[in-house]
């Protein structure tokens, strides 16, 4: 996407992230907000990065399934990120279908996670053993 963005008129210089992170999407929204090319990295993702844009790299994608067991197969754990913004159903019906490809955890604790959610999720990382 970088290099889709220079060849655009946009050149970034991405710095490197702490530890083993990768780099993403919204590291690139950031830079081009530091870079003055937008005004927010919404405005980056809606003109530019987000999915079917002019500067999006498609890339294949695999299910939930095969992603779980690719870290596992690594050593990982696989934790499902942020629930509540999965688009893809409702936590309570896609959760046993994790859990039951090897999900480990679940991120409870999220600035979008209200103390009803963060109780919720607790309680079904009981129910799950996770």
């Amino acid at each position: 996407m970088v290099d889709n963005l220079a060849s655009m008129g946009y050149p970034l210089k991405l710095t490197g992230t702490e530890g083993n992170m990768a780099l993403g999407r919204p590291h690139i929204a950031s830079a081009m907000v530091k870079a003055g090319y937008v005004n927010s990295s919404q405005e980056a993702f809606e003109r530019f990065i987000g999915e079917d844009k002019p500067a999006y790299v498609h890339y294949e994608k695999f299910s939930a399934e095969e992603g779980i067991g690719l870290i596992r197969s690594c050593g990982g754990v696989p934790v499902w990120a942020h629930p509540y913004l999965f688009r893809g159903g409702k936590v309570e019906e896609v959760l046993p279908v994790l859990v039951e490809a090897g999900l480990m955890g679940i991120e409870v604790f999220h600035p979008h996670h209200g103390n009803n959610k963060v109780n919720h999720l607790t309680a079904l990382c009981q129910q799950y053993d996770i």
